[in-house]
């Protein structure tokens, strides 16, 4: 919504939009100073399932929000209350999780990847209606709760006050 179907469908608000994104954003990175009383995996775990379900929003209520500025801006907000905790969750985990050594090359190959295949998406989805393009994000969001449910089965817990050495026994180390 923040960058490609805002932008793309109500091109006059662009700027409204990314600033509204942004506040929200910064707004959920209070809970930052509370984030480490509560369960990491199930943090992850309600960020992609809250992602997954306003997706699902944006792509059911596309006709409304299209004729609507303030449906537009509520699922807009909620969207990214949702993005925010899960990037604070996830980004807090890769940290965690992955060894000192090799840590910076980690993050460079997940941030290549992920703006790298963005980017593509971009590209392969420009001709999508908006229908198409609502539901393959939302297919994006399945592949991320996929994700999020294998670690919270699987993984382990590293917050609740857990110490490194939970973290180093996630990282196999």
């Amino acid at each position: 919504m923040t960058y490609v179907l805002g932008p793309d469908h109500l091109p006059k608000l662009s700027a409204p939009i990314l600033m509204v994104a942004g506040i929200t954003e910064l707004l959920v990175g209070l809970l930052a100073f509370w984030a480490d009383r509560w369960s990491r995996k199930l943090t992850i775990l309600v960020g992609y399932l809250g992602c997954l379900a306003v997706s699902v929003a944006i792509a059911v209520l596309a006709p409304a929000w299209r004729g609507s500025i303030p449906v537009f801006f509520s699922l807009l907000v909620v969207l990214n209350i949702f993005l925010g905790i899960e990037f604070l969750a996830s980004t807090t985990l890769q940290g965690e999780v992955w060894e000192t050594r090799r840590r910076g090359t980690y993050t460079a190959v997940v941030r290549f990847v992920s703006v790298g295949l963005y980017i593509a998406t971009i590209y392969l989805t420009q001709g999508l209606s908006l229908q198409s393009f609502t539901w393959f994000a939302v297919a994006v969001w399945v592949i991320g709760v996929a994700g999020a449910a294998a670690w919270f089965w699987r993984g382990a817990e590293t917050g609740q006050g857990a110490g490194l050495d939970a973290a180093a026994g996630a990282a196999g180390l």
